[in-house]
C-alpha cells in the first residue's frame, strides 16, 4: 500500500510546495515522522522576524529562509543593530523584506535597517504594512535604495508630515526611482498615504516596467491605482469587482491594452449579476489576452447566490468566445465551505456553470475549480 511517506522524494517535494503557505499543515508534518521533518522545516523557515537571527538554535535554519520581517519583536535587537544586519544580508536565500506596524521616527531598529538597505543586493519584494514615516521623501528612499527592488506590497502607510494627495499639482515625471513589475495596493482615506506613494509611482519608471498589478478587495480609492498605469501591465487582479464599479465607471480598462491575465472577484447576487462584469469586458481593447480568471465566494448561501433551478446563459460567454480569439483558458474558481458543499451540490453548481459558459465549455476552454475556506496561510503578505 502506498503511503505519503513512501513516495518519490520528487513527488514529495511537490506535495510540500503545494502546502507552502499552510503554515498549521507543515507544523503537524514536521510532528508526524522524520522524513517530513526537514521538508516541513524548509518552507516553515522561510518567513520569519528579524528577532529571530538572535537565537543561536535559528543558526541551522539560516539557509531556509528567504523573507525577514520588520515588526514591533525586532525592536528588541536596536542596542547591537549592526551585527544582525550584517547577518541578515549574508542569508544565501534572503529575497523580500516584509515591514509590519513600525514606525520607522520612532524605532530605532527599522531606522537601521533602513541605513543598509543598499546592502541588501538579493532583496527583490518589499511590504510596507500598516508602517510610519516622517514624510513622501522617506519611503522614496526606502524604494530606491534597493537596487533590485521589482515586487511592492502597500497598505495602511502613513506619513507624519508632508502632501498626502494632489490631483492638482502632481509631482513631475522622474527619469529614476524604481523599476517595479508587479504592485499591490490597497489605497484608501483618511490619513492613509498609500495614495500618495502609488501617485508618485506613476511619475516614476514604474509606469514603464509594470507588469502585474493588483487591487485588493479593501481599497477604497481605487482610481488613484488604476488611472497612472495601463499600457504595459499584462496581468490585472482585482479581487473585488463591486469596490470600483460602485463608485467611478470602468473606462479604466480601455488603457489596458496589453493585457494578457485578467483576474476579477465579483457578487453574482441579484438580477444583474453579470452587468458590471459584461461592462468592463466590453470596454476592453486588449487583443493579447489569452486568460480570464473569474471567482465568486459560495461559502454564505449557496442557492441564493447561483439560484440552481435558474440556469441562465451568461452574456459574456459569447462575448469572450467572440471577441479575444487568442483566449485558451477560462477558469471559474468558486470559494466554498467543504463542510456545507454536499457532492451531489457541488455537481449541481458544476453543471451550473457549464450552461452559463457553453460555448466556451464546448471550445474545451472551461476550467472550474473549488477553493475550500479553512486554510491557513502565512504567506509573505496573507498572514499580516
Amino acid at each position: 500500500m502506498t503511503t505519503l511517506i513512501s513516495l518519490p522524494a520528487e513527488l514529495l517535494a511537490q506535495i510540500m510546495a503545494c502546502l507552502s503557505e499552510d503554515g498549521h499543515t507543515l507544523k503537524s508534518c514536521s510532528l508526524a515522522c522524520r522524513r517530513l521533518l526537514p521538508v516541513s522545516q524548509y518552507y516553515l523557515f522561510s518567513y520569519v522576524d528579524f528577532e529571530v537571527l538572535d537565537h543561536l538554535e535559528a543558526e541551522p535554519f539560516r539557509s531556509h529562509i528567504t523573507h525577514l520581517k520588520l515588526s514591533p519583536k525586532s525592536e528588541v535587537l536596536a542596542a547591537y543593530p549592526d551585527a544582525l544586519i550584517k547577518s541578515a544580508i549574508s542569508l544565501p536565500r534572503l529575497t523580500g523584506i516584509c515591514a509590519h506596524q513600525v514606525s520607522f521616527q520612532y524605532m530605532s531598529f527599522p531606522a537601521a535597517v533602513h541605513t543598509q538597505l543598499v546592502a541588501f543586493t538579493a532583496v527583490v519584494e518589499l511590504s510596507l504594512y500598516e508602517t510610519t514615516h516622517p514624510d513622501r521623501e522617506h519611503v522614496q528612499g526606502i524604494l530606491c535604495a534597493l537596487p533590485n527592488l521589482s515586487r511592492l506590497s502597500l497598505r495602511s502607510v502613513t506619513l507624519l508630515t508632508g502632501p498626502r494627495y494632489s490631483k492638482r499639482n502632481p509631482p513631475p515625471r522622474e527619469t529614476s526611482g524604481p523599476r517595479l513589475t508587479y504592485l499591490r495596493a490597497s489605497p484608501s482615506y483618511s490619513m492613509d498615504s498609500t495614495t500618495t506613494i502609488v501617485e508618485w509611482l506613476h511619475r516614476t519608471l514604474t509606469a514603464d516596467t509594470l507588469r502585474a498589478l493588483v487591487l485588493p478587495a479593501d481599497s477604497k480609492n481605487s482610481e488613484v491605482v488604476f488611472n497612472g498605469f495601463g499600457p504595459y501591465v499584462e496581468s490585472l487582479t482585482i479581487e473585488r469587482l463591486e469596490s470600483i464599479t460602485r463608485k467611478w465607471d470602468v473606462a479604466f480598462i480601455t488603457r489596458y491594452t496589453a493585457l494578457r491575465t485578467l483576474d476579477v472577484g465579483w457578487d453574482l447576487c441579484g438580477p444583474q449579476r453579470w452587468y458590471q462584469l459584461y461592462k468592463m469586458l466590453y470596454s476592453m481593447d486588449s487583443p493579447r489576452l489569452c486568460e480570464v480568471v473569474l471567482r465568486f465566494d459560495a461559502t454564505q448561501d449557496l442557492d441564493s447566490v447561483i439560484e440552481l433551478d435558474a440556469f441562465l446563459a451568461s452574456p459574456i460567454d459569447s462575448y469572450l468566445t467572440r471577441s479575444f480569439p487568442r483566449l485558451h483558458r477560462v477558469c471559474i474558481i468558486i470559494r466554498a465551505d467543504a463542510s456545507t458543499l454536499p457532492i451531489t451540490k457541488r455537481e449541481q453548481l458544476r453543471i451550473a456553470v457549464k450552461m452559463w459558459m457553453e460555448r466556451l465549455d464546448g471550445l474545451g476552454k472551461l476550467q472550474i475549480e473549488f477553493d475550500y475556506v479553512g486554510k491557513v496561510t502565512s504567506g509573505f503578505f496573507n498572514d499580516i
